[in-house]
């Protein structure tokens, strides 16, 4: 038998094994599994979030800050440390062009819980927000490039809620139903990239009973 013919047998065998191999085993996983990837429209949604430099403003704290900046506007000082973020998702919004109760309609004190109310509203959707199915739909939403937020309310109503923005990131569907989507987020912890499951850590189990509801915004040009 010749080399060229022993080539042409050996490939041929290859391939009549390769194609006994099931198609669980061999073929794409189911489309409800796979997220899109970042699309350049997420990808500048990521560089206009990170502009904002919540890793240094919005910061906890006694300090009154101007939640339109982020920035400490003086030298008073609360009794107790406050955290920030309604009013990062909030300036976040007004930065990317789109609305998200903030003041003067609404005091900061217990916005987040006052956000997810008006999220849910006649008045939310009327203002472009649209609720989303799952975590899976929130991270698939951002990466393709939709303002997202994750939304949660205290069922005190006398104690805060939070929020973040869902950020744009390649996630599998297991990493996602696991510890939520990436997020971007002011709180106890300020964090510019981290994910769902850890920056809603002071409310637990909130992720894991369904009680974060995520919305979506389409930003100019989609």
């Amino acid at each position: 038998m010749s080399t060229r013919t022993f080539r042409l047998l050996a490939a041929l065998l290859f391939l009549v094994a390769f194609s006994s191999i099931p198609s669980s085993a061999a073929g794409p996983l189911p489309a409800s599994e796979v997220l899109p990837g970042v699309l350049p429209a997420g990808r500048e949604l990521v560089r206009k979030i990170d502009a904002l430099k919540v890793d240094s403003r919005w910061l906890p704290g006694r300090h009154p800050v101007d939640w339109r900046t982020g920035r400490v506007t003086g030298p008073e000082r609360f009794e107790r440390p406050r955290t920030r973020c309604s009013q990062f998702a909030a300036a976040a919004c007004m930065h990317l062009g789109v609305y998200l109760l903030r003041p003067p309609q609404h005091p900061l004190h217990l916005l987040a819980n006052a956000q997810f109310t008006w999220l849910h509203s006649e008045e939310g959707r009327k203002a472009g927000w649209e609720p989303l199915s799952d975590a899976l739909e929130a991270q698939a939403r951002a990466n393709q490039g939709w303002l997202v937020v994750a939304s949660y309310r205290n069922p005190d109503p006398e104690r805060p809620g939070h929020i973040a923005l869902v950020r744009p990131e390649i996630r599998t569907a297991q990493e996602v139903r696991a510890s939520g989507p990436a997020i971007t987020q002011a709180g106890r912890e300020n964090f510019r990239r981290t994910t769902l499951v850890r920056g809603f850590r002071n409310h637990p189990g909130a992720f894991e009973n369904n009680e974060v509801r995520f919305f979506a915004h389409p930003m100019e040009g989609r």
